[in-house]
């Protein structure tokens, strides 16, 4: 049956009319649908998901959901919805879109690389656990001496059998990792302390120990459980967050230079109408907005 329609449709198909260094697929009254437009959805579409619209069923199917947005949006037109407040919210939504494609468009390869090796120590992560012996301020040295030897003495036994480290954390540590076998999961450099952190990083291989290292909290052994480190691992979150920071960027300078040439103005007194203050507040001298808070151009009237 659908066979038999679409060869109907071709039997009897309508004449497109001429359009320079460009080609109508469809029209709707005086309103044509133009090759170029409908190729750059088609374009926005398998950028922004994992759908290829390749095939010509495809392509068609896409054109009869154009057509009925152009219906849909006239009627909407023809409504009064221009000044609909969620008209224009929907408006402004893609063309915030259109500003984070070209954020997009303007992010250079080679500045993520460099984002990336200056910020390292933000993005590398590795997974450990630790052995602590608690210390405490004022605590005499020859105790901290002991609590030290004692440690060193657990870490010799433990190089001969790393494989027991979740077991001594369980018995010896005195940190509230213990149950879990000491395991601190994933951390980056920058989440632990310098102290532990240099230590733990500076280990290379799975079930590597460090030395026994003091930081505020006290002694600690350190072994290595697996690591994520590179370039790769972080690019597309450091893509991301530097498409989102230059789209804001844009965005805001884009609020700035549409406000910067027009007169807006504020009329608290009719909003305050909405939403009456209690006459205490009304009579304080200081019931105004900060200065800071207004942008350049508007007033309070």
């Amino acid at each position: 049956m659908i066979s038999f329609s679409f060869l109907a449709a071709c039997q009897s198909r309508p004449v497109p009319p001429e359009v320079q260094d460009d080609m109508a697929i469809a029209q709707i009254d005086d309103q044509l649908i133009l090759a170029s437009q409908f190729m750059k959805e088609v374009q926005r579409i398998e950028e922004k998901t994992p759908q290829v619209l390749s095939t010509h069923i495809q392509k068609r199917d896409l054109l009869d959901q154009w057509i009925n947005v152009e219906l849909l949006a006239n009627a909407a037109l023809e409504a009064g919805f221009m000044d609909d407040f969620r008209f224009k919210t929907k408006l402004a939504e893609v063309y915030v879109e259109d500003l984070a494609d070209e954020a997009k468009k303007s992010l250079k390869p080679e500045l993520v690389q460099d984002f990336y090796e200056t910020h390292k120590k933000k993005f590398d992560q590795i997974s450990a656990r630790h052995i602590l012996i608690k210390t405490a301020p004022g605590m005499p040295e020859k105790e901290k001496v002991e609590k030290f030897r004692a440690l060193e003495k657990i870490r010799e036994e433990l190089l001969k059998n790393p494989q027991s480290f979740a077991d001594f954390a369980r018995r010896h540590s005195e940190d509230s990792s213990a149950r879990q076998g000491g395991d601190l999961g994933y951390f980056a450099y920058e989440d632990m302390v310098p102290e532990f952190s240099k230590a733990a990083f500076a280990l290379n291989q799975p079930l590597d120990i460090s030395p026994v290292i003091s930081s505020p909290f006290g002694y600690h052994i350190i072994q290595l459980q697996d690591s994520r480190k590179g370039f790769e691992n972080f690019k597309s979150q450091i893509e991301s967050q530097m498409i989102r920071e230059s789209r804001q960027k844009i965005l805001a300078q884009k609020i700035e230079s549409l406000r910067g040439g027009r007169k807006i103005q504020t009329f608290q007194d009719n909003l305050l109408k909405l939403s009456p203050l209690p006459n205490g507040i009304l009579d304080s001298p200081d019931n105004v907005l900060p200065k800071d808070l207004k942008k350049d151009g508007e007033t309070d009237e």
